[in-house]
């Protein structure tokens, strides 16, 4: 089966699926075998999700925003320079988000 005709059936399959990836992104002993698995999963699960759950656009506040919420911040301060770095590299974002 080629990787264009290949689809995840259903959310059990797709859970099912992160599941193996995520497990073999966890170790570091992966042989080359597992290592071509984990990379198909990877496109796979990437292309369901572009294709059949799209995230919906959203501006760079309202993403900061949900992020903050996500990990009980409240916001409500100003935040410096050196917080805007930190914050930048813990939730994986542009540090210009906080600018």
């Amino acid at each position: 089966m080629s990787s264009a005709t290949a689809k995840i059936s259903d959310s059990v399959s797709h859970a099912r699926l992160t599941a193996a990836l995520l497990e073999l992104d966890e170790r570091d002993d992966l042989s080359p075998e597992e290592e071509a698995l984990a990379e198909v999963l990877t496109l796979l699960i990437e292309d369901d999700e572009e294709k059949y759950h799209p995230l919906p656009s959203v501006s760079p506040n309202e993403s900061l925003k949900a992020l903050m919420e996500e990990r009980g911040l409240s916001g409500r301060r100003s935040v410096s320079k050196a917080q805007a770095k930190r914050l930048a590299e813990f939730l994986h974002v542009p540090v210009d988000l906080f600018t």
